[in-house]
Parts: C-alpha cells; structure tokens; sequence
C-alpha cells in the first residue's frame, strides 16, 4: 500500500486498539504523527534525502526500533515500543492480523500546554524551570555513550567539513534567505574561529566531551508535566547527526531561546548547565556551535521553499524564520556594536533598521516606541503636537534618548550588538551615544539615511492612513531639516545611504562596512 493511502487509512479511528472517538493528524517532511488523544503513532515517510534514507520497510523498521531505543535514555515513560501496522483482506489494523504493510513508533501524547515552545511563547517559562532542565541534560551528557569513534567526531577537520557542508547546501540560497554579505561572513568566520581554537577543540575531543548526543535540542522537544520533564525527539536517523560535542546540544537549546528573545533564559540555562555540568570550558566554544544551529535551522528552513507541497503561506513563514535564523547566525561572529539610525522623518530609518536586524540579529529600540511608554500612551495611537511641544518637547526627548542608551547599555553589557532608531539631528546626542560605546568596548557606526524630498513626502502622506507607532509628517520634516547638524564628527564610522534605493541593497552595503 502506497504511503498516501495508508495515511488515509489511518484517519480512521477503528483501526486503533484504543478507539478514539477522533484522529487529529500531524506532519513533518519525514513522518506522518496520528494523534488519539492518549497516544501518538509516528509512521516514517519512504523518504531518501542522503543524509536519511527511508525507503524500504526494513529501513524504517530499523529506524522506529533506534528511535525507541535511543529516546529512551532522556524518555523512557514516553517511548512505549514499535507497533505493526498490519492488512488482512483489504483491512488495515494496529496490532492486528494479517501481513505486516508497515510500522509506527508508539508514543504517549504529551499535553501540548507544557511544551516548552508554548511555556516561553506566553511567557510561563522561568529560570527556575530552565535550571531543572539544565540539570536533566547535563545528567544525561555525564552517562551519554562515548567511544574512539564517537570521540573521532570531535576532529576539527570533521567539524570543519560538518560546516562547510552547510555552506555548500545554501549556496542556491543565496539572495533568497541569506545575503551575499552574510553568506561571506559567517562561512569565513566559522573556519576562522576553528582555527583560532584549535587547541580548545581538541582538548574537549580529549576530555571526553564528544558523546552520543540529543542532536536535535530544541524548544519543541521538551515537555514540561507536572513534576516531569520530558526530552523526547532526538535524532536516530544518521549518527554523525547525534555524536558530536556536549556543546553543540547546549547550544542549540540556547540558540532557540535567543530566537524568540528570551536572552536571560538563554543565560539562567546555560550558567546551570555549567554548574550541574563542571564543563567551564563551554563558554569558549558556544557561540561556535549557536551560530552552527542556527545556520542549521536557516538552511531547514530554505528548503521548505522548495517542497512542492508546502502551502504559500507556510513558504511566507518559512522565508521570515530563514532570514531570522540566518541573521542570528550571522550576530554570533558579530563584535558587539552600537549602531544608531540617523536622519530626518520619513526617510526610511526604520525600514532599514528592521532589515538590518533581520540581517544582524541586533535588536533594534525605536525611539517613537520608547517615547509613547514613558508618556504611558499606546504605540499605535497617534499625537500630532505641535512642534517641540508635548511628548516632542526638548526635556521629552531627553528623557526618551536618555532611555534608548539605557536599554542600549543593557544589550551591549550582554555581548550584544544594538541598533538605535532615532533621528538624532543633534551632534550631542550621537556624541552620547558614542561615548556609550566606547564604555562598553564595542563598535560604533552611524547609519545616516538620506533621501529625495519628493519621495519622503509621499512616504509620509501614505502613513497618515496607516497603523504605525511614528507620528512624522510633513511639516516635522520641514522643521528638522532647517535643525539638523550636519555629521562631519565621526567620519570613519559614517555609513550613509540613499533610502530611496531598495533596503536589500542598503543593508547590503552596511554589512560590508561591519564586516571589515
């Protein structure tokens, strides 16, 4: 029986030993998951993708037994055993009788309320939790297997070509989901940083460090019930995929926290892991590996775009999570650095500074946002007061420039770069924002924005009709413009462009310029 008639097949709630009243039906791009409430059956699409290879029914009988088999370790309560699916005259049966037609890995449905992708997504996640899970994983990696060949996984040059390999994989990608500039970047200083560790590397191969992993550690594959923790999902369909560093699994849990923003879990969890672990010598090598997933994730992603069956709105969500992940990747390589948006209303800063982030990974802390919470009003309601008058008076601004570099402050003392979206028309208030760089060790560069009249204005009376936190227009930009103080201090660090030109091709230039 084909695979699409099988999953039809199984839609069918008779066909279960416990007979659900329904079948809710989940799907990967190489499993099909049949939900009945108290249980989930994983059945393995006849799938080749070199890396996988499922294409026969022995394969994938072997491979459900090694799922089984190696979740058990972090899961054991949640991995009940491989189930037969069987035919006997033209009836499919679990369990049943007749001739077995295929397999499914039998697992107990965990409440979709403790995932801890939902727990972070609305905020029920704490550092606490973060610590239990740190001590569950780094049990785990203290009894993981490890061996002469496992440990041989651990060669830089074995890292190295793990690395290149995803750099020859996104090559198609380039100017899709990841820029020229970017590809550069993070291609040249993942090599870079192999060699420049070289030592760190092969002491932690020699420490025993490269063990039969997780491999596959994200927030979508650990579960939170009751006093529970479950770690479920790991990768049993190519080794070279699961043995690697202690590191590399740490990473990526850190990796997918750092994605939604959820910088201080990432560190609760990573400071408890090397507590529970004694393993200091993480903090060398993990944003290496951070970078490493989350280049992993950004070329999964890409690939989404090629698949046939994937809707046009799951390729829309897939082309944002790519970009994302791949400006994270790039933002681990990144020296930390303040970046403030510079220019009159209405020519595109903050355009580009949302384009930039998805490009850096640097948060961007607009002004116009920054400006309405401490006047304690909604982002999106309008003021349109006079100029300098109200919360655009002098002493406001001051205060919301004020609150810019304390936030800004507060990113870069975390080894993170920062953008900062304002006008900043005056020469004191980008010598402040200097000054804070310096500070905290971290470049400096302004990004002047710069762009013909006509299209400003047009830009500005399409926004008077749309829902946005700024409340620029026309007659701001005629004042500001007589105000501004040209930028002739910081020279060297200048970055100007004309935000008339596409924003792809302006972040394009200023990554040049960070990336020298």
């Amino acid at each position: 029986m084909d695979i699409h008639s099988l999953t039809e097949a199984l839609k069918s709630p008779q066909i279960y030993p416990e007979s659900p009243s329904e079948i809710r039906i989940a799907e990967t791009h190489i499993s099909y998951l049949f939900f009945t409430g108290k249980y989930v059956y994983k059945v393995k699409k006849p799938v080749d993708f070199g890396f996988l290879d499922f294409t026969t029914l022995e394969k994938r009988k072997f491979f459900c037994q090694q799922e089984v088999k190696l979740n058990s370790r972090l899961s054991p309560d949640v991995y009940l055993g491989v189930e037969e699916i069987r035919e006997e005259n033209g009836r499919i049966s679990l369990g049943g009788h007749g001739k077995t037609i295929e397999y499914a890995v039998k697992m107990k449905e965990l409440p979709s309320e403790g995932m801890l992708i939902r727990l972070v997504s609305e905020g029920k996640a704490t550092p606490e939790l973060m610590d239990r899970i740190a001590l569950k994983i780094a049990t785990f990696h203290r009894e993981a297997e490890t061996s002469p060949e496992i440990a041989g996984f651990g060669n830089v040059s074995v890292i190295k070509k793990n690395i290149q390999e995803n750099f020859i994989q996104t090559v198609p990608y380039i100017g899709k989901t990841v820029l020229r500039e970017q590809y550069d970047f993070i291609s040249e200083r993942a090599v870079a940083f192999l060699e420049h560790y070289n030592l760190i590397f092969a002491k932690r191969k020699n420490g025993g460090m490269i063990k039969d992993c997780h491999g596959d550690l994200h927030l979508g594959a650990v579960c939170v019930e009751k006093d529970n923790i479950h770690v479920f999902d790991c990768i049993e369909f190519n080794d070279r995929f699961r043995y690697g560093d202690t590191a590399a699994d740490i990473a990526f849990l850190t990796m997918d926290l750092e994605y939604n923003n959820r910088f201080d879990l990432s560190s609760a969890f990573t400071e408890a892991y090397i507590r529970y672990s004694g393993d200091s010598d993480i903090s060398v090598v993990l944003r290496f590996y951070k970078s490493y997933r989350a280049y992993i994730r950004g070329k999964v992603m890409s690939f989404l775009l090629d698949e046939g069956e994937v809707s046009e709105e799951q390729k829309r969500k897939a082309l944002k999570s790519a970009k994302g992940y791949f400006g994270l990747a790039y933002s681990y390589f990144m020296q930390p650095t303040l970046i403030i948006m510079a220019g009159l209303v209405g020519t595109g800063k903050s355009a580009v500074a949302a384009s930039l982030y998805d490009a850096t990974g640097a948060p961007v802390v607009r002004s116009d946002e920054a400006r309405k919470r401490l006047a304690g009003i909604q982002p999106d309601e309008h003021r349109y007061e006079d100029y300098e008058k109200g919360i655009y008076s002098e002493e406001f601004t001051d205060r919301t420039y004020s609150e810019l570099l304390k936030e800004a402050s507060e990113i870069l003392a975390g080894g993170r770069s920062v953008i900062l979206d304002a006008s900043y028309k005056s020469r004191a208030s980008r010598e402040r924002a200097a000054a804070l760089a310096r500070e905290k060790g971290a470049r400096f560069f302004i990004v002047e924005c710069v762009c013909d009249q006509k299209v400003v204005r047009a830009r500005l009376t399409k926004r008077m009709d749309e829902v946005d936190v700024s409340d620029g227009r026309w007659e701001i930009y005629d004042r500001q413009k007589k105000e501004f103080e040209d930028i002739t201090e910081n020279e060297g660090r200048l970055i100007r462009i004309d935000s008339a030109r596409p924003v792809k091709d302006s972040v394009e230039l200023i990554l040049k310029v960070l990336g020298r």
